[in-house]
């Protein structure tokens, strides 16, 4: 039987495209906590929220920044499932 091990996911949100810090410039690549948590409904989130942080990830990517940070956790798989 597999346990269950938490995942860590970081993701940008669709406010970065207002602040203009550089990234992906399509709104439906970028989620919400919110949308997150109805896209993965299996995952039990031990951490979720959104955030604006500064960002330093080059010379095009730099500013003020919306995130989503996510702690979450699988379900333990079944005996027959593995």
């Amino acid at each position: 039987m597999r346990n269950s091990c938490p995942s860590a996911l970081g993701h940008a949100q669709s406010k970065p495209i207002k602040h203009g810090t550089g990234g992906a410039v399509a709104v439906e690549l970028m989620k919400a906590a919110a949308t997150l948590r109805a896209e993965l409904p299996g995952l039990g989130f031990v951490h979720l929220v959104e955030l604006a942080r500064k960002v330093v990830e080059g010379t095009f990517h730099t500013g003020l920044g919306a995130v989503v940070r996510a702690i979450g956790v699988k379900p333990a798989m079944a005996p027959s499932a593995c």
